[in-house]
């Protein structure tokens, strides 16, 4: 917590040497009061909600945060367990919807590899757009997170899907290095990924992309690599990349391979921010504070470039706060909040 601490600290003087103050997303937020399967809590207006896609997936990144367990943070183990019938729950997250009109929800598709799961997606996208429909006024956007994995067959119901909903924004995209070996050895698939670049083309026509990457030693984990690795980016075509740090999770989850590796291998950004402030081609657009995840976002070359910091232990002190933050309908059929299988709304 005091790294995070420490690079809100810096992220803040940053801010103001441009003139900015830094955007407090958490404490400005506007929270409403609403009962929702007969249990009344405290939800943020503009919450996310992920109807959590649970069909595998196609990496094993040893980052994987879904591997995560203890004081809060989802046990992939325990998420499949039990679970609902599909059009049984895909009526609930109708239900769901229907009880938080007036809310400014952002869907969140994503679990494990979404795309494994493209028809649950088509009947969770065409339920929300049923509900908007009627008149109910729920959702802002919809955001989808891939590997961008699997053959061309679900990209043309993807590309179906995405005509079909207008709120359907953006798909953020992991890719970890620039050079193909590199990234596998990182994301270690287990089905061919060949074709990355095609699938690329073949949505970003259609909707808003960014490409996203973890920085872990070995892989990115220096400005030079940073700047390699936005010209790849740029010549597909993405406008928007983001660099995450490592979880910052030592002390809120249980020691196992992947805590382990997340804290040996973790790159300090705040050298690196540090050496971009001294380079006169990297230029400062904004910064923003939510309640476990600081962004601090430049533009270099013609594209902007997000990098962000999260912090676990400023997560679940987050949790403990009758205020939340986000809603999961998990495949058990439990809608919880802030990322546990043990609150459970209804």
């Amino acid at each position: 917590m005091e790294s995070f601490h420490n690079f809100k600290i810096l992220v803040t003087q940053i801010s103001k040497k441009h003139g900015h103050d830094i955007s407090d997303k958490y404490h400005n937020a506007i929270y409403q009061d609403v009962n929702l399967g007969g249990k009344n809590i405290k939800l943020r207006r503009n919450a996310s909600f992920t109807p959590y896609i649970d069909q595998g997936c196609t990496a094993n990144c040893l980052f994987c945060s879904e591997t995560f367990s203890k004081n809060g943070i989802v046990d992939i183990e325990e998420v499949g367990k039990n679970c609902m019938i599909h059009h049984e729950r895909v009526a609930k997250f109708k239900e769901i919807l229907e009880q938080l009109d007036g809310f400014d929800l952002s869907i969140s598709i994503s679990g494990l590899e979404p795309i494994l799961g493209i028809d649950q997606i088509d009947d969770f996208l065409r339920t929300s757009r049923e509900v908007e429909e009627s008149g109910k006024k729920v959702i802002q956007r919809v955001i989808m997170y891939s590997n961008l994995t699997e053959g061309k067959k679900v990209y043309e119901k993807l590309k179906k899907i995405i005509k079909e909903n207008p709120k359907f924004k953006q798909i953020q995209i992991s890719r970890h290095h620039y050079n193909e070996t590199i990234n596998k050895k990182i994301m270690r698939y287990h089905v061919n990924t060949d074709g990355f670049e095609e699938r690329v083309q073949l949505i970003q026509p259609l909707i808003d992309t960014k490409l996203v990457c973890v920085m872990q030693k070995g892989g990115i984990d220096s400005l030079p690599e940073i700047i390699e690795y936005v010209k790849y980016g740029k010549s597909l075509n993405f406008k928007k990349i983001g660099f995450r740090q490592l979880a910052i999770c030592e002390g809120v989850v249980d020691e196992n391979e992947t805590s382990i590796y997340c804290k040996e291998n973790h790159v300090d950004f705040d050298s690196i921010l540090q050496e971009i402030e001294n380079s006169q081609e990297w230029h400062f657009v904004s910064a923003v504070c939510g309640y476990y995840f600081i962004n601090v976002r430049y533009e270099y070359d013609g594209v902007i470039v997000n990098f962000s910091v999260s912090d676990y232990n400023t997560m679940v002190e987050c949790h403990m706060s009758e205020r939340k933050e986000k809603l999961i309908l998990y495949p058990n059929g439990n809608l919880c909040y802030d990322w546990s299988i043990n609150k459970i709304v209804y």
